[in-house]
């Protein structure tokens, strides 16, 4: 009866052990995957504030092309109408 004692005992203590090792193993990997998850939220945070960044700059500099087109239509309906008036005069 004794023996049987002891022998449960030791098992229960085996895994008691495996349980806890298990566990430990569990918690660094938690604590693993939540890192990289911090790391990897703060780079799409980054990545996305760049991307925002760079459609701002690129809305600027279209309307910056489209006013010099604008320019440039002008300036040459312009020199239509001087160079027209020049020969007409």
């Amino acid at each position: 009866m004794v023996v049987n004692q002891l022998r449960q005992m030791n098992e229960d203590n085996q895994l008691l052990i495996y349980l806890k090792d298990r566990d430990a193993k569990k918690q660094k990997q938690t604590k693993a995957l939540e890192e990289s998850l911090g790391i990897v939220t703060e780079k799409l945070r980054r990545t996305m504030e760049e991307n925002r960044i760079v459609r701002l700059r690129t809305k600027m500099q279209h309307e910056e092309n489209k006013e010099e087109v604008i320019l440039t239509v002008d300036s040459d309906k312009l020199v239509a109408l001087i160079v027209a008036c020049t020969f007409s005069c």
